[in-house]
């Protein structure tokens, strides 16, 4: 990508010894240009303070007895670091961020966040005129409150996760960012991670309750994965396989249990989905499930996409950004996403983030996931995820650095042409 190709040909005249000739026709000299400079995004030492809230909205479509609909919100404050990365990390630079959670309204089931602590290791790459972030790999810890565990009895339970993730293809950015520039974000990545779940005594839940303890898992950019194994702290051990055309297959190790997914086909004029699994006591049935993928045909192609474009420079914000720190040259990214998961699960996700040279002002996202049944096909759940994070402050050892970066941004847009 070439930025500032106007000013780029005007230098290079320049360059190449040509002048330019006053009104009486002789030769003046030249006034000095303006020239492109790249904006630093990573300074070690700079620190960023936000808050925001998140909230979840669960909608069953055919309850069960005790069971109803409900929201669960929290509210929370975080704070993000820059360093340059320890020796042997994957990266240079090391961006860490560390979230606090205030749970506003309990959840009914499932889990609800605590902490996390995040680490994105990335490199700076700087030319004359464009600055490239790579995000090269991540690791977090995060503690969530263990709702469904805590029905089982013996709660309330505190699940911690540690997980490590590295990109296969590194995700990029560059600044200064492109007006209506519109990217495919790659999401082909390997991760490892590991689970505990203990009350406030030490101990796990009852072995009526199982949780993934552990799990390995590569994903490719056509939105196809293989976990193998997953270990649940029952002892099972499961391989989960899901291909890019939409088949997929989960087998237990350990028990006599295996899913299978099939190609949806078409039954006179509509498509359903031929599932085959066998249960615990080695018994075998087959089903032609409803389609429930979108569009009721076959599984899209990528199974899981994420776009991301720059819109442009933003004049105000939302209201839900309201708050937020004033930034100069605020800029626009907006991404969706798909996901397809063949084992039961479709989620879209669209996301507002109004960016200053790297620093987040406010980001606004809004994920749905459905839920179906495999074997029916028929829709048991929607969950609505809302969430908003406002920066509150922001410090840089240099302020030098931040003028570059505005100039930088200005010459993007022709301002000092």
């Amino acid at each position: 990508m070439q930025l500032f190709p106007r000013l780029s040909l005007v230098a290079a005249a320049f360059a190449a010894g040509m002048s330019l000739s006053g009104c009486n026709g002789s030769p003046t000299s030249a006034a000095p240009l303006p020239r492109a400079t790249a904006p630093v995004i990573l300074v070690a030492g700079s620190q960023r303070v936000f808050s925001g809230s998140d909230s979840q909205t669960h909608v069953y479509a055919s309850p069960a007895p005790g069971q109803s609909n409900y929201t669960s919100a929290s509210t929370f404050t975080g704070t993000t670091m820059i360093a340059k990365a320890a020796s042997g990390s994957p990266a240079a630079w090391d961006v860490n961020q560390v979230v606090h959670y205030t749970v506003t309204q309990p959840a009914k089931s499932g889990t609800q966040a605590l902490t996390a602590d995040t680490d994105t290791y990335e490199n700076q790459t700087m030319s004359a005129s464009a600055t490239t972030i790579a995000q090269i790999a991540s690791k977090e810890t995060a503690t969530a409150n263990d709702v469904s565990a805590g029905l089982a009895g013996g709660g309330p339970y505190t699940l911690t996760t540690t997980s490590s993730t590295t990109n296969i293809d590194p995700v990029t950015i560059v600044f200064p960012l492109q007006t209506g520039l519109t990217t495919t974000e790659p999401l082909a990545r390997a991760s490892q991670e590991s689970q505990t779940d203990r009350n406030a005594g030490g101990a796990q839940p009852p072995p009526s309750y199982a949780y993934i303890t552990a799990q390995s898992s590569t994903f490719a950019n056509d939105g196809s994965f293989s976990i193998n194994p997953r270990t649940y702290s029952n002892g099972d051990k499961r391989t989960l396989t899901e291909n890019a055309n939409g088949t997929a297959k989960q087998t237990d190790t350990t028990n006599p249990y295996d899913e299978t997914i099939s190609l949806a086909t078409l039954s006179g004029a509509a498509y359903v989905i031929p599932v085959s699994i066998t249960n615990t006591s080695g018994v075998t049935k087959s089903y032609d499930a409803a389609d429930w993928y979108p569009g009721a045909a076959l599984a899209p192609a990528p199974l899981e996409l994420r776009s991301v474009t720059i819109k442009g420079p933003a004049s105000s914000l939302p209201s839900a950004c309201s708050g937020a720190t004033a930034l100069p040259n605020v800029v626009e990214i907006d991404t969706t996403q798909t996901t397809l998961n063949v084992f039961g699960s479709y989620t879209t996700e669209t996301q507002q983030a109004f960016n200053s040279n790297g620093i987040d002002d406010c980001i606004v996202r809004s994920t749905t996931t459905k839920n179906y049944s495999v074997t029916t096909g028929l829709l048991t759940e929607t969950l609505t995820d809302t969430y908003t994070q406002i920066l509150k402050s922001e410090t840089s050892p240099s302020a030098t650095l931040r003028k570059q970066s505005s100039v930088a941004e200005r010459l993007s847009k022709g301002a000092l042409s």
